[in-house]
């Protein structure tokens, strides 16, 4: 009868193993030929994206191909947070493509089969140019600023991709290598949603650029758009007087762990890193459980086939048979809901790490935006490490993101599968038995473990420390009393603590794999200790993007360089250009009159600002070691310089006018006032310098500047009672009083020698 059930089992099992392999389609060659087809397109969109930009310069000659072909780019994945939707679109229609070039299944596109391991290195870097080029019309329509080319141009090219992948999926359901039919499909969903929803996007941005269009007169400039919003809005937070918020209810437990922070915008690097993760993710899962569930099938019906022939040998009775094959049966369940439990639990926690992800990652660049860096491993990052740090972070993201997933989901079933045959099989086929064992063997040893382990804690806290000095203290003195009691004790624990570092050790090692095993998809937390966290290369990765985008994208940086622009470089601008004519394209500005600013407006301009540079440092001396000329020199080599310039004795030199205002000062401390020394601008431009400059004027024209050329006289010299703008005035009104200066010499004045 035991044997009749096992044969029935066993024939069970080899029909749905079967029933998994029939009705297959051919070999997937034409999806590697729709690939190899898709670069002629591809080139086409990049060729005409090309063709509607022009080069700021030409390359070789003025007339090169009147500046036409300019280099394009996809994406900009440093600073760039104004198209993530679309974007993050475009990298989820390439996730399937992703996850071949992961698994290395790209061998498919080009051969049969491919066995020299050099080759399929070969073929791997070139199916990633290749991949690369299919795709790069996804991106560069987007990015392009010829919206109505690029986003027609992206709708068909998009729609011609989704129909093709639809086809194929419809009419090929069971593809070599899947486990029920129409897998296919289903793992292409997202894919296709993507791509559906991309296409959309174009066709509404066709539409909309179409209605704009006799609308728009004057697009704004790179340099006009290099502020945007949340970088305003950040900058207007931190001028405000800080206000606390004070949240009720549900908020409360929501804003504890992530408060609302305006003026912050996650950029589309991270966004579309972690779309094109969760759906390789969801792809993956799929083969994954049924591949999973078929693979315990078959191993399960191999013992099935061997179990006869076991049961002759060591003639087991028909009881113990059917006991035996009882066991089988529930270890089969046992194992294949394991591995059920432990997929879903490792897709919960990589959809909790993808959340926790993001709010550290917003942390730490706050964080960084401030100027705090406590939270950085001290090993100092260099820029090359920056630069390759931004690089690699999607690419190592995703690819940790997924190695990550699939090591959490065999570890899970591992443990589930011991829990359940340790604990509930027990439990259920002899519950006295189970309850006996623990009563008499797992109870005791526990109790005993956690006594000992705790009495040290139990009694440093109850005994050996002193009571707290106010009922309001957070911890006790470190502070002991019965130190002879003390003495004893930590003579006698010193063998007891021998036996329980070995324990402890043991504990360290798994408790440490457990976390390295666990953490693996958080590249934003190292796995090495305190000290090594450099030596942790994805975490080095992840460094080395934050120190990127701070230099990047920091909000205070881009405000500052936005009102620079708009206050010197943009009013020096024509904003009309001239008729468009064939080989000058547009740039060419007008250069009427009315926009050329005077030789005495630029004159009297430089003045000005030469002259607020020289009243900055004449006093604010320590800031001139931050000046261009000091920075070659070293932070000693600065200060030396001073000292000796501050001391007339030692070189005989005259004082600098910063040095005469320091002596000033020290001298009125101590009460001993002295007379500042006469001292010209050529003698500044002698002691202002590394090495000594020899000036050598020109003979003055009459039309000359002689304003600065002139020494200053003591009256002239600024004074702490005379604020900037006064001085400035007084400075403006000798200039104006010699307006008629038309020279245009470019040659240096001393003064500007010294700024």
């Amino acid at each position: 009868m035991a044997m009749d059930f096992l044969s029935s089992l066993a024939d069970a099992v080899e029909v749905e193993l079967e029933e998994s392999s029939d009705s297959e389609c051919n070999d997937p060659v034409s999806w590697g030929y729709f690939i190899h087809g898709s670069l002629v397109p591809a080139a086409l969109i990049i060729l005409i994206l090309s063709h509607m930009q022009r080069r700021l310069k030409p390359y070789r000659a003025e007339d090169c191909c009147h500046r036409y072909y300019a280099l394009i780019y996809p994406l900009n994945l440093i600073d760039d947070c104004d198209h993530r939707l679309p974007y993050s679109l475009a990298f989820g229609a390439t996730a399937s493509l992703i996850l071949d070039l992961f698994f290395g299944t790209y061998s498919e596109y080009y051969t049969a089969s491919v066995d020299q391991e050099w080759l399929k290195i070969l073929i791997g870097g070139f199916a990633t140019i290749e991949i690369g080029l299919a795709c790069y019309p996804y991106f560069a329509c987007i990015s392009t600023p010829s919206r109505l080319t690029g986003s027609s141009l992206g709708f068909m090219y998009v729609s011609f991709w989704f129909t093709i992948q639809l086809t194929l999926n419809i009419l090929c359901p069971d593809r070599p290598g899947t486990y029920f039919r129409y897998q296919s499909l289903v793992a292409q969903f997202p894919v296709l949603i993507c791509m559906f929803l991309l296409a959309m996007y174009f066709l509404f941005t066709f539409i909309d650029t179409i209605k704009e269009r006799h609308h728009t007169d004057i697009k704004p400039t790179l340099e006009e758009k290099m502020m945007k919003t949340h970088h305003a809005i950040y900058v207007q937070e931190l001028l405000k007087k800080p206000v606390t918020k004070v949240y009720t209810g549900w908020e409360a437990k929501v804003y504890a762990r992530y408060a609302p922070k305006d003026g912050f915008k996650y950029p589309t690097r991270i966004c579309a890193t972690f779309v094109v993760a969760v759906i390789c993710m969801y792809q993956l899962s799929l083969p994954m459980i049924a591949g999973g569930r078929v693979g315990l099938q078959t191993l399960f019906y191999l013992i099935l086939q061997g179990a006869p022939i076991y049961f002759k040998e060591n003639n087991f009775t028909e009881a113990t048979v059917n006991e035996t094959l009882k066991i089988i049966g529930q270890t089969q369940t046992a194992a294949d809901t394991s591995l059920v439990i432990g997929s879903c639990i490792a897709i919960a926690l990589q959809l909790l790490y993808v959340g926790h992800i993001f709010v550290c990652y917003r942390k730490h660049v706050l964080r960084l935006y401030q100027g705090d860096r406590l939270f950085l491993p001290k090993d100092a990052i260099t820029s090359q490490d920056a630069i390759v740090g931004n690089l690699k972070y999607c690419g190592y993201q995703i690819a940790y993101f997924l190695s990550g997933y699939i090591i959490i989901t065999y570890v899970l079933f591992a443990l589930v599968l011991i829990f359940s045959t340790l604990i509930i099989m027990p439990l259920i086929n002899n519950a006295g038995f189970f309850f006996y064992v623990i009563a008499n063997f797992l109870v005791p040893a526990a109790i005993i473990g956690a006594i000992v382990f705790s009495s040290q804690n139990i009694l440093a806290k109850f005994y050996f420390l002193q009571p707290k000095l106010n009922e309001g203290d957070k911890d006790k003195p470190m502070a002991l009393q019965h130190r002879q009691w003390y003495h004893n004790f930590s003579y006698l624990l010193v063998f007891l603590n021998t036996l329980l570092g070995l324990i402890s050790a043991l504990v360290r090692i798994i408790r440490g794999t457990l976390l390295g095993i666990f953490l693996l998809s958080r590249i934003d937390r190292p796995v090495l200790m305190r000290g090594y966290e450099i030596k942790d290369n994805a975490y080095k990765v992840y460094v080395g993007n934050l120190n990127m985008i701070n230099q990047h994208s920091h909000p205070v940086l881009i405000v500052f360089c936005q009102l620079l622009i708009n206050e010197y470089i943009l009013p020096g601008r024509t904003k009309r250009y001239t008729s468009h004519r064939p080989g000058e394209g547009y740039g060419a500005m007008d250069e009427s009159p009315s926009h050329d600013r005077t030789v005495q407006g630029r004159r009297k301009k430089a003045a000005i600002f030469h002259w607020q540079i020289a009243y900055t440092l004449l006093n604010n001396p320590s800031i001139i070691g931050t000046r261009k000329r000091s920075r070659a020199l070293s932070f000693t080599d600065t200060h030396r310089r001073i000292d000796d310039l501050a001391n007339p004795n030692k070189y005989n030199q005259i004082l600098m006018p910063h040095a005469q205002q320091l002596m000033i000062r020290t001298q009125a401390r101590k009460g001993d006032i002295v007379e500042p020394q006469g001292v010209t601008l050529d003698d500044m431009v002698m002691t202002d310098s590394a090495a000594p400059i020899v000036h050598q004027p020109t003979t003055p024209n009459s039309t000359e500047l002689d304003s600065f050329t002139s020494p200053l006289t003591e009256a002239q010299l600024p004074t702490p009672d005379k604020t900037l703008d006064e001085a400035t005035s007084d400075k403006t009104e000798l200039i104006e009083e010699d307006g008629n200066s038309d020279s245009d010499d470019k040659s240096s004045t001393p003064l500007q020698a010294v700024v």
